[in-house]
């Protein structure tokens, strides 16, 4: 392959190093060329990142990347609100697995169940900076149907989460998943949802603490279960989200606080930590 005809015919920047092709690397917060590419061998490396594979897959992902700048034309809110709804918007991320970092982000965290939640990426040279570097997580309503997607950040950002406004009122975090329970766990965030799920919890995400008050979709889906366990992150804002959880649904629900270890979150729990906590949810 003549990487230099090809890096050429489709306008990517580069510099030649040592009669290798620099360019800047798409799977990471690139300022100065680090990814490299190797003409006699077809394969690149990243430097900075780590990131390595075939030079006809580093094509397909920068396409990847003008796809999506050209699906996410406009900036008005109804036109993003409209996208995000779609679920087209899905393929327009690349495979969670082919980043490197997003990978060893979720393996770090002890998430391994990629596929069941359709888990992808977006890469730091996307142009819709604010979905830049995060693993994009879909949404779905209760029955399964694609409403919206969440993003969260593999970089030190202190915007930890980014959701579309309004979605997070209309279904709980992973409850497509789990139809066949009876008894529920609600957890904060989706990678505590994700975690639990991986040890047959079924556990769905609030989307953060931001509401103590469910909508009435949200209320006529509990009441399908017979027992709710309450358990929120292991910091002043979780203990008190769970509490106003609890207080609002024990008039009509059977609810209560799961306790967990000391400065743990959901996420942070061993094996057999889960298995003695979650122990009346198995």
């Amino acid at each position: 392959m003549d990487v230099k005809h090809v890096l050429l015919s489709n306008n990517i920047d580069f510099k030649i190093i040592g009669g290798q092709f620099r360019i800047l690397c798409p799977y990471h917060n690139d300022h100065t060329p680090s990814l490299e590419v190797h003409p006699n061998t077809g394969g690149y490396h990243c430097w900075s990142c780590g990131e390595i594979g075939d030079f006809s897959k580093l094509i397909e992902d920068l396409h990847m990347i003008l796809d999506v700048e050209s699906f996410f034309d406009g900036t008005e809110v109804e036109k993003e609100r409209a996208k995000l709804l779609n679920p087209a918007v899905l393929t327009k991320f690349v495979s969670i697995y082919r980043s490197k970092l997003a990978v060893t982000y979720l393996l770090d965290r002890n998430i391994q169940c990629f596929k069941k939640f359709n888990l992808r990426y977006c890469p730091i040279n996307y142009r819709l900076k604010k979905w830049c570097g995060r693993i994009i997580m879909p949404i779905y309503d209760f029955e399964g149907k694609f409403l919206s997607i969440s993003g969260r950040t593999i970089y030190n950002s202190p915007l930890k989460l980014y959701r579309f406004p309004g979605i997070k009122t209309n279904t709980f975090f992973g409850a497509q998943l789990i139809k066949q329970f009876d008894k529920l766990v609600i957890v904060e965030g989706e990678l505590d949802a994700i975690y639990l799920q991986q040890f047959g919890i079924p556990a769905v995400a609030t989307f953060g603490t931001g509401r103590f008050r469910f909508s009435k979709e949200q209320r006529a889906y509990l009441l399908k279960f017979k027992e709710i366990g309450i358990t929120m992150d292991n910091d002043d804002a979780g203990r008190k989200a769970g509490m106003a959880i609890v207080k609002d649904l024990r008039d009509y629900l059977n609810v209560h606080l799961i306790l967990l270890p000391p400065l743990k979150d959901p996420n942070d729990l061993r094996e057999s930590e889960v298995n003695d906590v979650y122990k009346d949810y198995i």
